[in-house]
């Protein structure tokens, strides 16, 4: 007998809204499993490629889109799943690069081979509270989130891009993580009329 799909939920947004945060409290609000994309098999060469010429970069992120799409099709017949980020991030930095134009309809197009997820929620901080949080932690800033934060066209051209891949956008400004999580739920309870249900 053919097991029954199980859910595919995908968070995104730009660094600081706090995607991983929110993917851990929704996984374990729902019972789903957390997968990571980059996945954690290459946590460790992620510093390595982060600051190489976008080019470069980018083969990095798309061979990740690969290696979790393996892991989830190993899940999804078996337990809920709950990814942070997917291919969606991938290109929505290319088109904040110039990669793809704008007004292309096949940067839009998901990568040929990749699961679909039934629901991909957009978190969207205000910039200021954005800007707070990734200062807070006291890193060391990559080059894209110094991009992101120096840079109002690029980013920009990144939030339009998520917007036109058909995320539905979850405004978080002033909500505390679990507030956030409740916010997703009850969307995930009543999708009608929701462009953001992918599935």
């Amino acid at each position: 007998m053919e097991l029954r799909r199980q859910l595919f939920i995908v968070i995104e947004g730009l660094d600081g809204v706090g995607k991983t945060t929110t993917t851990k409290l929704l996984a374990r609000t729902i019972g789903a499993v957390i997968v990571r994309n980059p996945p954690e098999s290459l946590a460790h060469m992620r510093m390595l490629f982060e600051n190489q010429p976008e080019p470069v970069k980018r083969r990095f992120f798309e061979f990740g889109n690969l290696v979790t799409n393996l892991t989830v099709a190993d899940l999804i017949e078996q337990t809920p799943i709950v990814s942070d980020r997917w291919w969606y991030s991938t290109r929505a930095a290319e088109l904040g690069h110039g990669v793809y134009d704008m007004c292309d309809a096949l940067a839009y197009e998901a990568p040929p081979g990749l699961l679909e997820p039934d629901f991909a929620f957009l978190l969207h901080l205000g910039e200021t509270e954005r800007r707070e949080r990734i200062l807070s932690r006291g890193e060391n800033l990559t080059d894209g989130e110094l991009l992101l934060m120096n840079d109002a066209s690029f980013r920009y051209r990144v939030l339009e891009g998520y917007r036109r891949m058909g995320l539905s956008e979850v405004d978080i400004t002033g909500l505390t993580p679990m507030e956030v999580v409740q916010r997703i739920c009850q969307k995930l309870l009543d999708p009608v009329g929701q462009a953001s249900h992918l599935g």
